[in-house]
């Protein structure tokens, strides 16, 4: 048991008086007994809790009156204190318990601090008042101004710093208008100041106030302000704002920021007007808009422009909502970096945006940058945009996971974990995709630049609409370089080249390939309409549907290409150009299901133009149909390879059919002055029941070996078949047309010549 005691003060002063016995065991962890009423340990016994007083110190109690500033006989009045300590040339204001409602104007010239028991004992109170700011801090650098343990309540603005050296410490600023906490510069002082333990709550407005948000802290320029353990809630607008100042951040919570009155609304960090902010600790949630918004110069604040930096170390974003009235194509940001900003985040996570977790746009003269390392994106709309001409993005050491998906189907922002578009430069190293809607990623726009090493990306299913299913989308005339780059379980296409776009790529590796519900055929790697295709050790397997496509005059040269599991055609170029060389390999390519195709590589003109195809030290097995077609192609090129013939399909089985090595088609009318199939040694066709097809065709067979064949060389309509072929084992005229006449119809690809363009605009 333990007996209570209680200070009573009365105009005459104060006095002990007893009050009841009570289990001091009643408290909670953290808590003190205090004459009957558990208090957090901070506040300490009695109304002034652990203040000690000095020579220097008044004495201040609400309820008192007529007191002298002593223990004994404390003054009723805050302000009252402040003047006192302030015609003593400085001080210390010790506040107890209680509230006051005044206004509290602080502008010395000494070092002054008004303490107060705790912030949960000791409160200022203006209720209602429109006068700006419920306590008004001041003073001169050097001689710093100090406030802390006290609440502070309603008004129109709850602390305004005004200049000098200030320190604010273990202060909770609620349910004010306009702002909770606004650090400024007035006039020629210059201002610093030190935010610690400050808890700002609540901050509303009005739509006939001058201003249409409620911000919870706002730094203005000139300013250099520390804020470390710091947490804003429930603001309207913005959660803080800093402005052309310094700032380092510290343990800093902003969480439920709605948007203004008027619609108005930015976010919870706002840095802009060339600030300079470095932090460690940062966490972002439940906000309306953007959660972090780095840029350069607003329209409206009077400072000249210069770039914003935010330098920040474990920085968490979760939930950052829509403003309802925006178009339904504007979406919140989880980071955005616009225009002279500039942003290094160290272990970011971002989360639950409904848009673009993490944004660079750069549509203006000055350079957007973000830069990121050990970051994690996870259950967002979509993931990264970087778009404009002077975004710039540098990433390392990433995940992002389950993107996109839901929305409606016009919803656009739910498509793709990474779009780079309208000349942006992004660069990715060490980047885990999981689990999206639509896209891994899109590049898109004339002078876009997207460079990705070690970069892997698994699941991608179709996004609205039941739309694609693309691991890597690039088209009109971007660049995308690849280094060791993955893409598996994916629907559709897994790499799409389109539209003008150039890709390079030295380690790419395609598996895993699925048809959307409805089509004939996926693609593994799809490089059309005057786009180009440069590779190194690619390696593509797992596709329902070709391997790889090459249309409508566009360019694709790799070394060590592999194509292995595929469906219908491994490797098909129509009216484009191709080049194979290395130890490429092309095998175990099965008919579609439609019982087309397995043909290893089919080449073939149309109306954009001739075909020219160049393959060196390429092999060809494994194919059910066909090894290699060539049908009105102007010029192949076979050297230094082998081509084991097709399967076919035994007799017995319903739907017999030829195996064949290489079969030229119709070649003669089209080709090129110079064109035509020519193949050199060392290269062997071997195998099948038909080592080389030609029909209505000649080819240059030079010394190419032609092995194991049941018939070697056949040249349709068997004119001259024996002095063609030289060989005595070809089978009769009848059986030669035969098979032409059952096999070829088979072999062309139509399914595969779909529209690829995403539809951006």
């Amino acid at each position: 048991m333990l007996w209570i005691l209680m200070m009573a003060c009365s105009p005459s002063g104060c006095g002990v008086a007893e009050v009841a016995d009570v289990d001091e065991d009643v408290c909670g962890e953290g808590e003190l007994l205090d004459r009957g009423v558990c208090v957090p340990e901070e506040c300490g016994l009695g109304p002034w809790g652990n203040l000690e007083g000095g020579d220097d110190a008044v004495w201040v109690l609400a309820g008192a009156e007529g007191g002298d500033g002593t223990k004994e006989r404390p003054l009723g009045s805050i302000q009252a204190g402040i003047d006192q300590v302030e015609g003593n040339g400085g001080g210390r204001v010790l506040v107890g318990e209680g509230t006051y409602g005044e206004q509290l104007i602080i502008d010395v010239k000494f070092a002054l601090s008004v303490e107060g028991r705790c912030s949960a004992a000791s409160t200022v109170s203006v209720g209602e008042s429109a006068d700006v700011g419920s306590v008004r801090l001041g003073g001169l650098p050097g001689r710093r101004v100090a406030f802390s343990g006290v609440t502070v309540r309603g008004g129109v603005g709850g602390v305004w710093v005004k200049g000098g050296d200030v320190e604010l410490q273990d202060v909770a600023i609620v349910g004010t208008r306009f702002f909770g906490l606004l650090v400024a510069q007035m006039g020629t002082v210059n201002t610093t100041a030190a935010l610690r333990h400050v808890r700002v709550a609540d901050v509303s407005n009005e739509e006939d106030f001058v201003e249409e948000v409620g911000a919870g802290i706002m730094v203005y320029p000139g300013v250099e302000v520390e804020l470390e353990d710091v947490s804003v809630t429930g603001a309207m607008g913005f959660g803080i704002g800093i402005h052309a100042a310094e700032a380092r951040l510290e343990d800093v919570k902003i969480a439920d920021v709605t948007e203004g009155s008027l619609g108005i609304g930015a976010g919870g960090l706002v840095i802009t007007d060339g600030a300079l902010v470095t932090g460690r600790g940062v966490h972002v949630e439940d906000v309306a808009n953007t959660g972090v918004w780095v840029f350069g110069q607003s329209p409206e604040m009077p400072v000249p422009p210069g770039p914003s930096v935010f330098d920040i170390q474990d920085l968490e974003i979760r939930g950052v909502h829509v403003l309802e009235f925006y178009h339904q194509y504007e979406r919140a940001k989880g980071v955005h970096v616009s225009c002279g900003g500039a942003m290094y985040a160290a272990d970011l996570e971002v989360s639950g945006v409904e848009g673009i977790a993490a944004g660079v746009s750069g549509t203006c003269s000055e350079e957007a940058l973000l830069e990121m390392s050990d970051y994690l994106i996870e259950h967002d709309a979509s993931a990264i945009w970087v778009y404009g001409p002077d975004a710039v993005m540098d990433a390392r050491g990433g995940t992002i996971k389950n993107i996109g998906g839901g929305g409606d189907e016009e919803d656009v922002y739910r498509i793709a974990a990474l779009m780079v578009f309208d000349g942006a430069s992004a660069e990715f190293d060490e980047l885990s995709v999981e689990d999206v809607f639509f896209a891994g990623m899109i590049v898109t726009d004339d002078a876009t630049e997207l460079t990705m090493s070690r970069v892997s990306v698994v699941g991608v299913e179709p996004g609205f609409g039941g739309e694609g299913g693309r691991g890597l989308h690039a088209q009109d005339r971007s660049v995308v370089n690849l280094f060791d780059v993955s893409v598996s379980d994916v629907q559709d296409v897994g790499v799409a080249v389109h539209i003008g776009a150039d890709v390079s790529a030295d380690g790419l590796y395609v598996e895993d390939v699925h048809r959307l519900p409805g089509q004939l055929a996926s693609v593994g790697v799809a490089v059309q309409r005057s786009s180009s295709f440069s590779g190194r050790d690619v390696q593509i397997s797992g596709v329902e549907g070709p391997g790889a496509v090459v249309l409508s005059g566009s360019e694709f040269a790799c070394r060590d290409l592999r194509v292995a599991d595929v469906e219908g055609v491994g490797f098909f170029v129509q009216g484009a150009s191709a080049t194979l060389t290395g130890a490429g390999e092309l095998g175990g390519v099965e008919p579609s299901p439609d019982d087309g195709g397995g043909v290893g590589v089919f080449v073939v003109d149309s109306s954009v133009g001739l075909a020219e195809v160049s393959l060196e030290g390429v092999r060809v097995y494994g194919t059910q149909a066909a090894a290699v077609v060539v049908q009105s192609a102007g010029l192949v090129s076979i050297q230094d390879s082998l081509i084991d013939a097709a399967a076919g399909v035994p007799t017995g089985s319903g739907r017999e059919r030829f195996g064949y090595g290489l079969v030229v088609v119709d070649g003669g009318p089209r080709q090129a002055a110079d064109g035509g199939v020519h193949l050199y040694e060392p290269t062997e066709v071997r195998g099948g029941q038909v080592g080389v097809l030609l029909h209505g065709s000649t080819a240059d067979l030079g010394s190419v070996t032609v092995s194991g064949s049941q018939i070697a060389v056949v040249q349709q309509d068997c004119d001259g078949v024996e002095e063609a072929a030289g060989l005595e084992d070809c089978l009769d005229c009848e059986i030669c047309t035969l098979s032409y006449n059952h096999e070829i119809p088979d072999y062309f690809p139509t399914l595969y010549l779909r529209d690829l363009d995403v539809g951006l605009e």
